[in-house]
């Protein structure tokens, strides 16, 4: 049997402060394989900052059963990792930052660092004609593999990276009567994803309405369906 340790670094490159977050680690079915920890809560990491975890697990050579020795013969292991930011008040999921990447780690070398970083995206322009708003967001990613717009829970648009010019995104969106939930989510190649919500009132609402309607919390329309 040997110990070994994961030391994973969560960065905020954001320009604001984050949330407190929570941060959760987890093993694929390997009964080798047996983690210290797996789930921290962390305070608030500062634009530009970062936290440093150490996540302890021990590499089993055999394990015992009731009639058999079994030898463990795997040279890897899998490590789904979750990060989402944690309110004290029940907010609007599609809000909160969150961060999962799916991993494998040789067991039979020495493990080399990486880095993986999120999709960014912001809002380049929203500019309202009549009943359309012209939507821009720019894109950046070293990687990027698509981008899909949502319009409440209608799929309104679906581009591959190489139909995206100059890391910016535009389109015509057709407003509908009240609120319109509009949401950008783009996935790259490590399976990472990032999505931009937009909300915009339709021309001719009144503003007593604009006060109070909040999004729908249990909409996830816009990854019910990620490939």
């Amino acid at each position: 049997d040997r110990q070994e340790k994961l030391v994973v670094t969560l960065h905020n490159d954001g320009e604001a402060a984050s949330a407190p977050v929570t941060m959760l680690i987890s093993k694929a079915d390997n009964r080798f394989i047996q983690l210290g920890e797996g789930r921290w809560k962390l305070e608030s990491i500062p634009a530009g900052g970062q936290h440093r975890i150490e996540v302890p697990f021990t590499v089993l050579s055999s394990l015992a059963m009731n009639t058999k020795k079994l030898v463990n013969k795997h040279n890897e292991i899998e490590i789904d990792f979750f990060a989402e930011e944690r309110f004290e008040e029940v907010g609007i999921g599609q809000y909160r930052e969150s961060l999962s990447y799916a991993f494998k780690l040789p067991l039979d070398k020495k493990i080399e660092g990486g880095t993986h970083t999120k999709p960014m995206l912001k809002l380049h322009g929203a500019e309202v004609s009549g009943n359309k708003m012209r939507l821009q967001v720019h894109v950046e990613d070293d990687n990027l593999d698509f981008l899909t717009v949502y319009h409440g829970k209608d799929k309104i648009a679906l581009h591959t990276a190489n139909e995206i010019t100059d890391s910016l995104f535009e389109m015509d969106v057709e407003l509908k009567k009240g609120l319109n939930h509009i949401q950008v989510l783009v996935r790259d190649k490590d399976r990472m994803v990032q999505y931009l919500p937009v909300r915009h009132w339709a021309p001719g609402a009144p503003e007593a309405a604009k006060t109070a309607v909040l999004p729908d919390q249990d909409d996830k329309s816009a990854t019910d369906d990620i490939p």
